[in-house]
């Protein structure tokens, strides 16, 4: 019997044994339930991260990303419509109409260098013969630029201070004509209807189905007429925006490329520029601009008589 008691008493150290056991079990618990709350917690945060960061991919490369950067071609001129109709007042045998048509400045120009080549030397000059015939025979006058008038504005960005320049230098002209440097009239009997234009400040080449999509050749700066008036320096300044040459330029190309449906990967251009501030900004812009596919105001040749002509010729 001794033994036996001595025997039931000895399991003491299996009690505190087991004692350990459940307090090592509950240390367990709660060690893991603090990792399973701190794996949450990180786990939460991650995703709170991906989200952001999927916004902000959103925003740089989804259907309208934005771009603010700004380039004044000069001082802002906020009554210039009044300004000009007082010196046009004051200067009467300078009429910004002759005959009831409205007075043009067929504005071109290229580069002050000599071209890579003498054919292009060549050309260009053939091609500046044509556009002197073609407004000797409609009474348009024309300027031929070779000066650069904002260094930051080069290459085809270079036509948006001469234009304005021109603007303020001739309030008697209506209308300035931009047309490139290598661009030539194949109808030298053809005249713009600039009655349809009445309504209008900016007349451009393009299909409005495409200007919908978005497309990047829905517009055509070729040659386009812009009016001379306060809406078109407003549009000058901010057309600007992406033109200054170097990382400005280069980080408008990608904005470009990413909103305007199947635009190559380079540094902005004043055409693509364009069509992206009238179509992000159409209630701003879009009132005063007429896309003419009646004619072609510019047309690639290869397209217009097709490829094959076009090489014989």
């Amino acid at each position: 019997m001794g033994q036996e008691g001595f025997a039931i008493a000895l399991p003491t150290t299996t009690a505190a044994t087991g004692g350990r056991s459940t307090l090592l079990t509950i240390a367990r618990g709660c060690h893991i339930k603090k990792t399973f709350n701190t794996l949450l917690k990180i786990t939460v945060l991650c995703g709170c991260i991906t989200v952001l960061v999927l916004r902000g991919t959103i925003g740089t490369t989804g259907s309208n990303p934005k771009f603010t950067h700004t380039h004044a071609l000069g001082p802002r001129i906020s009554n210039w419509d009044e300004e000009r109709k007082n010196w046009l007042t004051k200067n009467p045998e300078f009429p910004n109409y002759v005959n009831g048509k409205a007075r043009v400045l067929l504005a071109t120009g290229s580069p002050p260098g000599p071209c890579d080549t003498q054919i292009g030397d060549h050309y260009l000059l053939k091609f500046m013969k044509n556009k002197i015939d073609y407004c000797r025979i409609h009474g348009i006058d024309i300027v031929y630029n070779m000066a650069l008038l904002d260094e930051e504005l080069s290459g085809c960005w270079a036509k948006l201070p001469l234009i304005r320049r021109l603007m303020l230098t001739h309030p008697e002209v209506e209308w300035i004509w931009w047309m490139d440097s290598d661009a030539l009239f194949t109808d030298m009997i053809f005249e713009i209807p600039f009655f349809k234009y009445d309504n209008y400040n900016l007349v451009l080449h393009g299909f409005p189905e495409l200007f919908t999509q978005k497309s990047w050749i829905a517009l055509n700066t070729g040659s386009f007429l812009l009016r001379n008036c306060g809406w078109s320096l407003d549009l000058l300044d901010a057309w600007a925006g992406m033109g200054p040459k170097g990382p400005i330029r280069d980080e408008a190309g990608k904005i470009l490329t990413a909103y305007l449906k199947g635009r190559p990967e380079f540094e902005a251009d004043d055409q693509s520029a364009l069509i992206y501030l009238l179509s992000s900004k159409k209630d701003e812009w879009m009132e005063k601009v007429y896309l003419e596919k009646s004619y072609y105001l510019p047309g690639y040749q290869g397209g217009l008589l097709g490829e094959e002509r076009w090489r014989r010729l």
